[in-house]
């Protein structure tokens, strides 16, 4: 099980992230539960490569966060463990796999991939160009949100809200997405009154 609401599952071969976000629960999660592995601890990418074929083990579909401790698209990320990740997905076809990002690049490694949805995830400002995500993910949704001229080119839209310490998510501005025709999950830390958590169709098992 995975303690994130849209998932079944969360997979993580890759650990660590070089991006320094202040709110960053994974670190929080990593210095706490690190089992001894000093990269782990100090939040440094590192490659765990013995659980790089949980995946194969899981028969029943599943919906994967694939790497919640880390950020795939990061500088710092070597291109072997994400061959070796690929590896895993393809071979894997009854899962569907999710990864997030803040970095405004795209591996060309994770191009046509039809099983791994990529995501983009933004905190408020301007809402960026899909690029080659299905994902736009609003979370912590700290900032007013400019305008919505890109939301169409995205198949599924998560809003979260930050937690520890709690930021509350402006609900005016979130009432915005109810008229759109895209696919809305509402996490449950936004607090929002009717529960929306709706999955597109390529998410669904």
């Amino acid at each position: 099980m995975s303690k994130i609401e849209y998932v079944t599952k969360s997979w993580n071969p890759i650990c660590g992230c070089s991006r320094g976000c202040s709110y960053c629960y994974a670190r929080r999660m990593l210095k706490r539960f690190n089992k001894g592995c000093d990269k782990c601890k100090f939040f440094i990418p590192h490659y765990h490569i013995e659980r790089i074929t949980r995946p194969l083990t899981w028969r029943k579909p599943q919906r994967i966060f694939l790497g919640s401790l880390t950020d795939l698209f990061a500088p710092k990320i070597e291109l072997e463990w994400i061959e070796q990740i690929i590896k895993v997905i393809k071979a894997t076809p009854q899962h569907r796999y999710i990864t997030l990002t803040k970095w405004p690049v795209y591996p060309k490694e994770f191009i046509g991939i039809k099983n791994l949805w990529t995501g983009r995830t933004i905190e408020g400002g301007n809402i960026p160009r899909a690029m080659e995500h299905r994902i736009l993910n609003i979370e912590p949704w700290l900032r007013p949100l400019n305008e919505f001229n890109n939301i169409k080119e995205y198949q599924w839209v998560i809003i979260g809200a930050q937690t520890n310490p709690s930021v509350p998510v402006i609900h005016n501005d979130l009432v915005s997405f109810l008229d759109l025709e895209v696919p809305l999950f509402i996490k449950n830390n936004v607090g929002f009154g009717p529960t929306i958590q709706q999955y597109p169709d390529g998410l669904k098992l």
